[in-house]
């Protein structure tokens, strides 16, 4: 009598075991869930879900930990800290026992002319406040057609406009003007009212009819004129109120050539 073996249960598509004889829908439902299945482990896998067991409730991954940023290091760390800093050694400076020093001073010296200096500086300063306290004498002619001669006493630190206000008492016809209705020609030159008179003592001005303000001169005196600024305007255009010009400290006027309204040369150094 023959013996009959088992047959070997079929493998279906997806690895899915088929035990006995099924029908063609019931291998249809089984192909479907185990399709499902395969999707929803899938699934699974991606979102970082796991089953652990096939029927159980689904259990979420712990969450990892984030990672903490690595932290900048800093110029001013704690850490850097206690790196010591490099020690600079200091160079010795040896002198050079064949050098020339003879030229070269100490600080004592130094500071010794600087002293000195400062001293000058202060005498000078002290020597020139008592020269501006000396008395001065000036002599002119007023210069409206007469020619009336005139000297007046100063300071040597007065400034021009001092000068004129002394003026004016000693004219009557100028009393009933102001200083700034006047004018002082030295040199031909038309001295503005605010220097100093010790402005043109202390650094002479040289001009082609000599110094301005040099009192030694024999024709000082006519050289030095006060004028009423309206003479002046109307007869800038007559010799010689036609040579004379603003003063400016910045033209030498050593070398300047004086001419006279038509271009001729009047005279020259």
């Amino acid at each position: 009598m023959k013996k009959f073996t088992k047959p070997a249960l079929p493998v279906g598509q997806s690895g899915l075991q088929l035990r006995g004889l099924i029908t063609a829908d019931e291998l249809k439902r089984l192909k479907k869930e185990q399709a499902e299945k395969d999707e929803r482990r899938k699934i699974e896998v991606e979102l970082g879900i796991e089953n652990n067991k096939e029927e159980g409730p689904l259990k979420t991954k712990p969450a990892k930990k984030k990672t903490e940023k690595k932290r900048i290091k800093l110029a001013y760390d704690e850490e850097d800290e206690e790196d010591e800093a490099p020690v600079l050694k200091k160079r010795t400076v040896i002198k050079n026992p064949k050098a020339d020093t003879g030229g070269l001073k100490t600080k004592g010296q130094v500071q010794k002319e600087k002293g000195k200096e400062w001293e000058n500086r202060m005498g000078l300063v002290e020597k020139q406040k008592a020269m501006k306290l000396e008395p001065f004498v000036i002599r002119f002619v007023f210069y409206d057609g007469t020619q009336a001669p005139g000297q007046v006493t100063v300071k040597k630190g007065d400034p021009i406009w001092q000068i004129l206000a002394r003026a004016q008492r000693i004219k009557k016809e100028f009393h009933r003007l102001s200083v700034d209705d006047m004018m002082l020609v030295v040199n031909n030159l038309i001295i503005p009212h605010n220097y100093e008179l010790f402005w043109f003592l202390d650094k002479p001005v040289r001009t082609k009819m000599g110094n301005l303000f040099d009192q030694t001169e024999a024709d000082s005196t006519t050289n030095t004129k006060v004028v009423s600024r309206l003479w002046f305007e109307r007869n800038k255009h007559v010799f010689p109120a036609t040579l004379w010009k603003e003063f400016d400290p910045t033209v030498d006027y050593s070398k300047q050539v004086l001419r006279d309204k038509w271009g001729e040369v009047l005279f020259e150094g």
